[in-house]
């Protein structure tokens, strides 16, 4: 499983891990398979159940869609923590992120090195977003 960052449920606060789709699905395989060669006794342990994907999909703690997770700030989980993990929120938020920007160009002093900045992070998404929470914009007030 790739770490695609850390995100923090806007509901509850409690940071997880992030991971691709495709990486939850295959760990939701594994499992299954293995959970089904245990005896009775011994599924009993995990709850009696199969996992499935949706426990992918939503905070560990109080059950808030991951989609709507944001970039976890450094701090917000203690070093050393476990963290468990959830589909990393869609991209969509940054590319919607970045057309806001662009938006605002008008109002804002972006710098062609922060433009490209921005551009670089929405080509590798899966590291961008994390990254992105740090962004910046200038306000032009016009010298008032």
């Amino acid at each position: 499983m790739k770490n695609l960052g850390e995100f923090k449920c806007p509901k509850c606060g409690w940071v997880h891990a992030g991971i691709s789709e495709a990486d939850a699905i295959a760990a939701v395989t594994d499992f299954n398979e293995y959970f089904a060669a245990l005896s009775l006794e011994a599924q009993a342990d995990f709850g009696g159940n199969p996992t499935t994907l949706e426990r992918y999909t939503r905070c560990f703690r109080c059950g808030a869609p991951a989609a709507n997770f944001l970039p976890a700030a450094p701090g917000d989980a203690p070093v050393g923590c476990t963290l468990q993990v959830v589909i990393a929120p869609n991209t969509r938020v940054l590319v919607e992120l970045l057309e806001t920007a662009a938006d605002l160009s008008a109002h804002c002093l972006v710098s062609k090195a922060d433009m490209a900045r921005m551009n670089e992070l929405c080509d590798r998404t899966q590291e961008g977003l994390p990254q992105l929470a740090t962004a910046t914009c200038k306000i032009d007030t016009g010298g008032h």
